[in-house]
């Protein structure tokens, strides 16, 4: 059922040969050192299976044009309505959730402790809740004002170029 294929290195043209059951399409040429893709016989970079390039690292064929197209439009359009949910869903959960988070820490920390007195325990841990509801914010911001921009230079650089080819 599994057939063997033949395919040239597209560096020096030394055959390969690969089992075609599905495995990994990331090649490496014995002759050359070459790492090229098995689907389009390209050289691959770090990102070429991550990138909408239609190759998939596991599989038998690439994409057809058709569907890379409409994948990469779908990217496109739907980024900002995808990216403004993120940002949504992440902006109360920061802000929350690090006071929650903080609090519990310092209490279980606190309870372990046998040299702090009730009192103590309490103040340890309404201060650790307050400057944590100070501090939540910032990281919040941080978070939303580099996370935002990272994902659309992705969807707008890498597959915009992606669809120029």
């Amino acid at each position: 059922a599994e057939t063997e294929d033949i395919k040239v290195c597209p560096r020096c043209s030394a055959f390969i040969m690969k089992i075609n059951d599905g495995s990994c399409n990331r090649m490496n040429c014995p002759v050359c050192g070459c790492l090229f893709c098995w689907l389009c016989l390209q050289e691959i970079s770090d990102v070429h299976f991550l990138s909408p390039s239609g190759c998939t690292f596991w599989g038998k064929r690439p994409w057809s044009r058709t569907r890379k197209i409409l994948w990469q439009l779908g990217m496109v359009l739907g980024a900002p309505m995808v990216i403004s949910v993120i940002a949504g869903i992440a902006v109360p959960v920061i802000t929350i959730g690090i006071p929650i988070y903080m609090g519990r820490k310092v209490l279980a920390r606190a309870l372990e402790s046998p040299c702090l007195s009730g009192c103590q325990q309490c103040l340890s841990v309404t201060s650790s809740v307050l400057l944590s509801v100070f501090v939540s914010p910032i990281i919040t911001a941080v978070t939303v004002g580099v996370g935002v921009p990272l994902m659309l230079t992705y969807v707008y650089g890498v597959v915009v170029l992606s669809l120029c080819r």
